[in-house]
């Protein structure tokens, strides 16, 4: 008994070593191409109708799936026309230098504030061009339906799609015909006429998906061409298991609502994505590993869930409990110290 301890022991100190060398030095090789995909638009991108957020979310395990380890990242902005998307796009493209895809859906917005046709045309090549400049491959989409009342004189599918089709044959970019896809049920797809619910997020996935095209064992992919690498929550899908589970789901909200948003979040994230996948790869072959690591990210999915979930009660409770832990804490230490002068 005494020797298999030790063995076990000895077997766990070595996985655990090699744990902290593939983490810090970057050891060993990555077997999967990550890729990185930005969504990038206006509150349809953002996700607004759906409880589980937006397309995103749906095409990235149909991204990993298909091509291996895949992260699909939310830069949706509510409200926003194409006029200053053209400009907005300078921050995801500098943020993910080594993104493979931008997803360009962005239009909808423009028919309430007055811009004209040629100029909501002129934004979206603008995105093209930088996204190219960029070494991103840019993805344009058709737009989809606005039947709200009083969306009547909203030419969508007359003249905005017409003209979005001829940017993607003029300028060599591929177009997903996302009305296409929605329209034969829009009703049922939409909860306001003008945003997806979360099963008109599924369709809109999987037509964003279609798009993508793997191009080999490499990992790498194309549509009317190809990029860099980076990476998802590889290290809680290989703990959990899936990245359907709902502690990944989580732990990827923290990411793209807490992280993004910030410039030390972001420069973390970029390193999470250049040293984590070999790290993964270790951890979801022994379960040992597994075990250790869903406890590690036990206290990150807890603090996930009080800043994204949790009610305003929930968090002042939490906040009051620190507090008077620490109020304890600090008494007992001092009534500790106070002990020991007094022995002495």
């Amino acid at each position: 008994m005494y020797t298999k301890y030790t063995r076990d022991s000895g077997c766990f100190l070595r996985l655990f070593l090699q744990l902290v060398v593939v983490l810090f030095i970057g050891g060993v090789t990555v077997n999967a191409h990550a890729i990185v995909v930005i969504g990038f638009g206006d509150s349809i991108t953002y996700g607004t109708g759906s409880y589980t957020g937006g397309y995103e979310t749906k095409l990235e395990p149909l991204l990993t799936s298909k091509c291996g380890p895949s992260v699909v990242l939310n830069y949706g902005s509510k409200g926003e026309p194409t006029g200053v998307g053209s400009g907005r796009i300078d921050s995801p493209l500098a943020d993910q230098p080594n993104a493979d895809f931008i997803l360009i859906m962005e239009g909808t917005n423009d028919l309430f504030t007055g811009m004209s046709l040629g100029a909501t045309q002129y934004h979206l090549e603008v995105m093209i061009e930088k996204s190219r400049n960029a070494g991103v491959t840019p993805i344009l989409a058709t737009l989809s339906p606005d039947t709200r009342p009083g969306s009547e004189h909203k030419d969508i599918y007359g003249t905005y799609n017409p003209m979005i089709q001829s940017i993607g044959a003029n300028m060599g970019v591929a177009v997903v015909d996302m009305w296409a896809a929605v329209a034969p049920n829009w009703g049922g797809w939409s909860g306001d006429g003008i945003h997806p619910n979360d099963g008109g997020y599924n369709v809109m996935a999987m037509a964003w998906d279609g798009s993508i095209t793997c191009s080999g064992a490499g990992g790498g992919s194309s549509a009317a061409g190809g990029g860099g690498g980076g990476g998802g929550c590889f290290i809680a899908t290989a703990a959990f298991g899936s990245e359907l589970e709902p502690h990944v789901y989580l732990l990827k909200q923290f990411r793209d609502q807490i992280l993004l948003p910030k410039q030390w979040g972001k420069q973390f994230v970029s390193l999470y994505y250049k040293y984590s996948p070999p790290v993964a790869d270790m951890i979801a072959q022994y379960e040992i590993l597994k075990g250790v690591v869903r406890g590690m990210l036990y206290p990150l999915l807890f603090l996930s869930y009080m800043l994204l979930k949790a009610t305003i009660l929930q968090q002042l409770s939490f906040v009051v409990s620190c507090m008077v832990v620490g109020g304890v804490a600090i008494l007992f230490i001092r009534n500790h110290k106070v002990t020991s002068v007094k022995m002495c």
